[in-house]
């Protein structure tokens, strides 16, 4: 994402990059472990390996995610944290040689 070349208007007469409003924005944001954790217990309850897990995750990367406002602005542990999902089925279907197929 480029943001460097774009500005932006606040308070009508002060101009800020993109960039330059993102890291204000989001200066002194911190992880807040146990709140994400406590919201992703409610999305996922009974899911005690991947809570256990993703509280490693946070754990090994707080330091560095505090040290980087554009990491919040950026949503990267929301993005991180929850796996892609893969919807998967099968089709039974007949020849007309009557042949049994299943893609």
């Amino acid at each position: 994402m480029l943001l460097l070349n774009t500005t932006i208007l606040l308070n009508d007469s002060i101009q800020y990059s993109e960039l330059e409003y993102c890291n204000n924005q989001y200066k002194n944001a911190t992880m807040d472990r146990n709140k994400f954790l406590n919201q992703l217990k409610k999305q996922t309850p009974n899911e005690d390996e991947f809570h256990q897990a993703v509280t490693e995750v946070l754990e090994s990367i707080e330091d560095v995610y505090n040290e980087n406002p554009k990491f919040a602005s950026q949503k990267i542990i929301e993005r991180i944290v929850m796996p892609d999902r893969i919807i998967m089925f099968r089709v039974p279907w007949m020849a007309d040689n009557d042949e049994i197929h299943v893609n």
